[in-house]
């Protein structure tokens, strides 16, 4: 697990484009479905990164962010968070919670978060 990307969504296949781009790169990539996202992640304590959408209602990706960055195994995780909101205030909650980066949910969302992981030394 510790060689994989995880990519958390309400509706994977919202996102299985970018999982598709990602192992083009040679990354290993895991899916999770938010509903099952604090359970799920117990065991990617070592993933290389986290891709977290957020426009999920009934979860808080900035709380669940911030808990991530608050533990110390597994502080260490760079967490991107993909949201359709392009509000001011978003993205600050989501620097705050401890994110490395915030992309917009649109049509070059895949490349931005592919530099993004270039900028973190994954690709």
């Amino acid at each position: 697990m510790s060689d994989c990307i995880v990519l958390v969504a309400d509706h994977p296949q919202q996102i299985q484009n970018l999982q598709l781009k990602l192992e083009t790169y040679g990354l290993s990539v895991t899916m999770i479905e938010s509903r099952h996202m604090q359970e799920a992640l117990f065991p990617y304590q070592s993933a290389r990164a986290i891709v977290l959408a957020i426009d999920v209602p009934e979860q808080n990706a900035y709380a669940l962010c911030a808990t991530f960055k608050n533990n110390p195994r597994t502080a260490h995780i760079p967490i991107i968070l993909l949201s359709h909101s392009d509000k001011a205030s978003a993205v600050l909650a989501a620097f705050r919670a401890g994110a490395e980066d915030y992309i917009i949910q649109d049509t070059f969302a895949s490349y931005n978060v592919v530099e993004s992981l270039r900028c973190l030394k994954m690709i």
